[in-house]
């Protein structure tokens, strides 16, 4: 017992030691970053010094107790910015049971977690073998689709509600949002998991995640939200990294994310030599996004008509064609005037599906100004809040029975006449 408590007066020198540590690796990452004002890296990089400095003068000259004081203020520091730097969005999100790696769709929500059906979607999964009468209908996209909060106030489930209400009762709605899903893997979950479910209906509920994801994430058209890095995390297996790896492991520590996010990202996803090769931000890489949603959409289309049954594409609306488009400052100011001319491409791109695509297979719904006069709020620059979503859904499904993609209301339930 002696023994090893004579041992535990080495623990504060060893955790100091790894303090010193961490902030080497932080120095080197710093040094290399690419992405920040050089003014910014020289300061944080003095800074960095300065602290591995005086943690080596601590473990080489100081006492135990200064040491143990230090190791102390520190372990407290750290663990007092872990709880309050917890990001918001992983607080709705949370990465590790939203986005669960599967095979061939990359990935969708964990299974039988959350609410979350055997292949991760939210709600009830559709019989194998549909039963007789069934209209069966897939909701497939990214988040907006998926929905925070109560399942009652997702977009699917309000069209559930009106197909009940319109005397519908063989409808059948179900959620098969993903959180961050692109239009490629929308492609990819028709051809490979929806098809054995003998949908009547798929409707694609989509364009923001492929049009801003290029932007903030991936550069790649068309690829899945941080790919680049699953492609990082592969090479620290098949070729070494010891950057990519160190880098990884800080990322771990929220405060450390927060203070040094550009020369982790610029360390694990190596983003700019990709931005270059892709001709990041030209109108070239522009339309290559804006293209890659549309020949996706319509492949989506012609999936369906292969495999019997409709497709309707409906562009989602973001919050720059609402009220709210001046007030809203979530993202760079140059984000916005992307966004409004790659939507303008894909608007252009579906009136051009339309005229080409008999209605009778396909349909194609531009929604990008569906909450124009405020009809819903936006809590982010993708995503309706909860309470809102509904006026997105009797669009949709006003469309929808319009065109003639909904069986008509059976004659014992079909709504009574307004008195």
């Amino acid at each position: 017992m002696s023994t090893a408590l004579r041992r535990l007066r080495y623990l504060p020198y060893l955790v100091n030691a790894g303090f010193a540590a961490a902030a080497l690796a932080l120095l080197f990452l710093t040094l290399r970053a690419y992405s920040s004002p050089f003014a910014l890296i020289a300061v944080k990089a003095a800074a960095l010094g300065v602290v591995i400095l005086a943690l080596l003068w601590l473990i080489a000259v100081a006492g135990e107790r200064i040491n143990t004081v230090v190791c102390v203020i520190l372990v407290g520091l750290l663990a007092l910015g872990q709880w309050r730097l917890s990001a918001r969005r992983v607080e709705d999100y949370p990465a590790g049971l939203t986005r669960k790696p599967a095979p061939y769709v990359m990935f969708t929500g964990a299974p039988r977690q959350l609410d979350h059906n055997e292949l991760g979607y939210r709600g009830e999964l559709p019989a194998p073998a549909k039963p007789a009468g069934e209209f069966r209908v897939l909701v497939v996209g990214g988040s907006a689709v998926y929905g925070t909060g109560p399942a009652r106030l997702t977009i699917p489930h309000h069209l559930q509600d009106l197909a009940v209400r319109s005397g519908r009762g063989q409808v059948r709605v179900y959620n098969w949002g993903v959180v961050s899903q692109v239009s490629a893997q929308e492609l990819a979950t028709l051809a490979l998991r929806a098809a054995r479910y003998q949908p009547d209906l798929v409707l694609l509920y989509d364009g923001g995640n492929d049009m801003s994801g290029a932007y903030t994430y991936d550069p790649r058209p068309g690829y899945p939200f941080n790919f680049v890095l699953q492609e990082s995390a592969v090479a620290v297996f098949q070729e070494g990294g010891l950057s990519v790896l160190a880098a990884g492991a800080l990322t771990q520590s929220n405060v450390v994310r927060i203070l040094f996010g550009p020369e982790l990202a610029d360390a694990v996803a190596r983003l700019p030599p990709v931005r270059r090769r892709v001709g990041y931000g030209t109108p070239r890489w522009e339309e290559a996004v804006a293209r890659t949603y549309l020949e996706n959409v319509e492949s989506a289309c012609r999936l369906g008509e292969a495999w019997g049954f409709r497709v309707a594409v409906a562009l989602q609306p973001i919050v720059y064609f609402s009220p709210q488009a001046d007030s809203y400052r979530g993202v760079p100011a140059d984000f916005r005037p992307y966004a409004e001319r790659q939507y303008e491409r894909i608007r252009a791109g579906l009136r051009e599906l339309s005229g080409r695509i008999p209605a009778d297979r396909c349909r194609f719904d531009d929604l990008s100004r569906v909450c124009a006069r405020g009809e819903c709020t936006f809590q982010d620059m993708i995503h309706p809040t909860a309470e809102t979503r509904a006026p997105i859904a009797e669009v949709i499904f006003r469309g929808l029975e319009q065109a003639g993609y909904l069986p008509p209301p059976r004659e014992a339930e079909r709504p009574l006449p307004a008195s």
